[in-house]
């Protein structure tokens, strides 16, 4: 293909098998399940990808990101077929109760709490918010982590348009954020002392963990829906393992842990407790 040749990706036909192919080489690096009501979708996101490489057919992507000495191609496919919705205090019940269980530390106790699937940060940022609000000591981190580097590049930066600080608490956006302005007009800043509170991660959840520590409170919100059966117990018996006991795990209320194990016990809808 030529290089001013525009690439008219509508015309272009993502076959069930080269679909299949994408979908078990997917489910191989990231263990997310892609429905087969995902087809049009990996059309459109992959299309994209193949604009910027210049190529003619989902057929020849295939083959480049099936190249063994081409991992790199593989985290842009990971980046571009992972979903990531998210919002500021979504679920605000979970920041409540979060709340009301940082009053009961001791103020010598280091908490730590990790966003097991942070996007794009605002869920990272909404924790980090509450966290302060409610301890008076300086001691505390939160880990967010991703299998999209793209996400985390953009939470790392913690900048985000206005329009999306609807959610936040006036005093919270008073207190922890900067309004920009200039060439930064029309978005927000979280500050410098709230995120170095922060520390974002490349993670695979399906992958073997790294040496991350122990966790008073875990947020895997609307992560499970992604897997399947077998890959929710094992992600499930990850986060198990990484909670210090009596710990607190939160999912997405689409989501249950029902028949996955008993050494969490249900606290209210979709918050478990480490036996």
């Amino acid at each position: 293909m030529k290089k001013n040749d525009m690439l008219d990706t509508n015309q272009l036909t993502l076959s069930k098998q080269v679909f299949e192919q994408f979908k078990s080489l997917m489910f191989k690096e990231s263990g997310v399940t892609l429905g087969e009501e995902k087809q049009a979708m990996v059309k459109a996101r992959l299309a994209k990808r193949l604009r910027q490489l210049q190529l003619s057919s989902f057929e020849q992507y295939l083959q480049l990101v099936k190249s063994p000495d081409n991992r790199q191609e593989i985290q842009h496919l990971i980046d571009a077929l992972t979903t990531n919705e998210t919002s500021f205090f979504r679920e605000a019940q979970h920041f409540e109760f979060l709340s009301r269980q940082l009053a009961s530390f001791s103020v010598t106790v280091p908490i730590r709490i990790w966003s097991a699937a942070c996007s794009t940060g605002e869920e990272a940022y909404s924790l980090a918010m509450t966290v302060a609000e409610n301890r008076c000591h300086p001691d505390w981190q939160i880990l967010a982590s991703d299998i999209n580097t793209q996400v985390l590049a953009s939470a790392g930066l913690g900048m985000y348009d206005i329009s999306r600080a609807c959610s936040i608490p006036r005093r919270y956006l008073i207190k922890y954020c900067l309004k920009g302005v200039r060439s930064q007009a029309g978005q927000l800043l979280f500050s410098e002392p709230l995120k170095q509170h922060i520390r974002f991660v490349l993670l695979n959840l399906d992958g073997e963990l790294p040496e991350i520590g122990r966790f008073h409170f875990i947020f895997l919100r609307n992560v499970l829906i992604y897997f399947n059966e077998i890959k929710r117990k094992q992600i499930i018996n990850k986060m198990i393992g990484k909670l210090v006991p009596g710990g607190y795990l939160f999912i997405g209320h689409s989501e249950s842990l029902r028949g996955m194990t008993d050494l969490l016990r249900p606290v209210q809808a979709t918050i478990y407790q480490k036996c």
